[in-house]
């Protein structure tokens, strides 16, 4: 798996939270699952090295207390 280096810019909407670095899609390459904790929407971004290939956008979670298990 390709190491991820991730340099954030400025966020405007600071509930967005980074729960998860992985490879998703079983492609290689690391991923970021990001989980909005007053929404409980969940995003992955797709990546390409250090480029955003695609978002995806599985819904949201209503438990907002949900945790990421091993």
């Amino acid at each position: 798996m390709t190491p991820l280096l991730l340099i954030p810019g400025a966020v405007s909407d600071l509930g967005w939270q980074i729960k998860a670095v992985g490879d998703f899609n079983a492609d290689g390459m690391s991923g970021v699952l990001w989980h909005h904790a007053t929404t409980g929407q969940v995003a992955i971004w797709v990546m390409n090295g250090t480029t955003i290939s695609s978002v995806a956008g599985p819904g949201a979670v209503s438990d907002l207390n949900w945790q990421i298990k091993n």
